[in-house]
Order: C-alpha cells, then structure tokens, then sequence
C-alpha cells in the first residue's frame, strides 16, 4: 500500500491506475434551495464536502442551467428537497434549435456557474479535485422543447437538420464553457448524457446525433486530468464509450448495466460509482452501503477505482449512508 497521500494525490492516482493508500470517494446531491446563487451553491458545496470530507467534489449546480441561456424559464425553489419548476420553453419547436445563438462566455447564468466555482476553489484550496457538470447537447436540446424527449426522438425521425444545426451550436458553447472551467480551477468536467441506450436512441441515432457532439466537448478538455462521463440509464451502450476522452466512466450498476467486474473487462477507464444512486440510496442501511462498497472495492482490487453514487443521490438522504461510505474505505 502506499503511503498516506493528500486528497489530489490519490484522486489523481486512483484515476491513472496507479497505487493508491485508500480507495477515494465522493458523492453529490441536489440542495434545491441553495442551487440558485453563486454563493449559496458554493457554500453548500463546501460544506458538504467537509462534512463528510470526500476525496473530489461534484458540485450539482441546477439542472436548469443549461437551458436557462437560450430562454427556459423556471420558477426557483426554497425547498431542499424540491426542485425547481419549470414555466416556459426557449423554443417551440425542433426548426427553432437551428436558430440558436451561441453563448457568450459572459451570459449571466454562465458567469454564475463561473463564479460559484471560483468561490469554492478559493474556499477548498489547491487540494480537493473539483469537477464541474456539463449536460450534452441532447439533453440540453430536449429540454428547451415542449415534448423533451419525445420531441427530440420526433426530429431525428422529421427534421434531422434542424436538430443538428442546433446539437452543433451548443456543443460549441459548452465546449468554450468546460474549457473556461478548466481556466478557473476545476480538474475536468462530470459530462452527462442519458442518450447512451436503447430506450432513447439506436445506436445508428448515437453515431450520428450524440456522439459527434459528445467529442467537439470532450475534446476541448481532453487535457484535463479528471474528466468523467457520466452515463445515465438502463441498458447503457457501455462499449461504445470505451474511446471517449475521459479519465473515468460513472453509471449505475443492474438494470442491463455492466458490474464492476464486467466493466473492468470492457475499459480501461477508472471506474467511478458502485454504490446505488436515487432513489434506492436513501432506503439502505448504513450496512448495505458498506456492502456495495465492500463489493466495488473487491471488484477491482482497490486499483483504477473510485467510490461514488451511480448518479446523484436523494435529496434528505440519511448522514449515516454517507458517512458508511467514508468510514468503508477507510477499512476496505
């Protein structure tokens, strides 16, 4: 085993394959409440990380942000547990994604995330990785129609332009954002899709409108030492994924998804997650989540691995379940 290292040098380690002194982890939830300012995001942030004094951070920014700059509307929260709702589309329709702008860098709600995650690194240090979340394209597009996926599923079928023209914009948007992340201190992005399978998408549709864009993204920050894709859902192309330009692959194990111990024969990516993410996190006992982290750990060996949720985690989530993840590590 290695010797003690700081929080950087095991991330860093853990995900480049080599010896680690601990296994690291970290987790993320949504506090509703307090995603909708710089400070109040940052904060919460940090707190929760020293809380629970987690290895890297993913901070949940709101998941509106992405939408937010071309239009969509929403209604903010004051509720931890209860998000935000939504009041109005940016578009009408899928020939209205062809005509979206690119964003400035200094669109408010961009130069908000930008700000929350200059406070926090100021806050947390040099020490604590920070990754950044970053929707794709087909996500960001679905939420700015009436219909979400329906209606994105209806243009690749109907108006396959007019969905490109529009994938192509924002992916060169975000593409400027993730590099600016990088610029203010973060240590990759945490990149998103639910686009990964068969219940939103063939795997011809992911050739064509997901994974072009995926890369324009990925690609401007491929010299990031801890980008994570993360792959959201049943049934996850899984393989597909292995050449993507990202340090570590997150998803949720079961559901037609790979384990720990088929997904190490299918990347070479560090594994990230193990443990069950919302909503079944917050019906398991203290015991069941030292399990699965037990499991994961033993899956890999202790190499090229990191403990985390498979995506986020319920909201008022008991502190007992995350305080078990720490403490399994540390024994594991």
């Amino acid at each position: 085993m290695a010797a003690e290292m700081t929080k950087r040098e095991r991330v860093l380690a853990a995900v480049a394959g080599r010896e680690v002194d601990r296994v690291p982890v970290g987790f993320w939830v949504h506090n509703f409440a307090r995603e909708n300012t710089a400070s109040d995001l940052a904060e919460e942030t940090a707190r929760f990380a020293r809380t629970y004094d987690w290895d890297f951070v993913k901070p949940q920014s709101r998941a509106s942000y992405f939408a937010e700059g071309w239009g969509n509307r929403y209604a903010f929260s004051s509720e931890p547990t209860v998000s935000s709702r939504l009041l109005s589309h940016g578009c009408e329709a899928a020939a209205d994604l062809a005509r979206l702008p690119r964003l400035s860098l200094d669109e408010p709600v961009l130069a908000e995330q930008q700000a929350a995650l200059r406070m926090l690194r100021a806050d947390l240090g040099p020490d604590v990785p920070i990754i950044w979340t970053v929707f794709c394209p087909l996500t960001i597009a679905a939420a700015l129609l009436p219909g979400g996926n329906e209606a994105i599923q209806a243009a690749m079928r109907d108006e396959p332009a007019a969905l490109l023209a529009g994938l192509e914009t924002i992916a060169a948007t975000y593409a400027a954002v993730s590099q600016r992340y990088l610029d203010l201190g973060a240590d990759g992005i945490f990149y998103a899709s639910k686009w990964v399978g068969p219940r939103l998408l063939t795997p011809e549709q992911h050739r064509r409108f997901a994974r072009p864009f995926d890369q324009v993204i990925l690609g401007a920050v491929d010299a990031a030492p801890f980008n994570v894709l993360h792959v959201c859902g049943e049934e996850i192309y899984f393989a597909t994924f292995q050449d993507y330009p990202a340090a570590a692959i997150n998803w949720e194990i079961g559901n037609g998804n790979p384990n720990f111990s088929e997904a190490r024969a299918q990347t070479d990516k560090a594994l990230l997650g193990g443990v069950s993410p919302k909503p079944g996190f917050a019906a398991l006992t203290p015991a069941d989540v030292a399990d699965q982290v037990t499991e994961a750990i033993r899956a890999t060996g202790g190499q090229h691995c990191l403990i985390g949720p498979g995506c986020s985690v319920n909201p008022g989530s008991p502190a007992a379940n995350y305080r078990a993840a720490r403490e399994a590590v540390s024994r594991t």
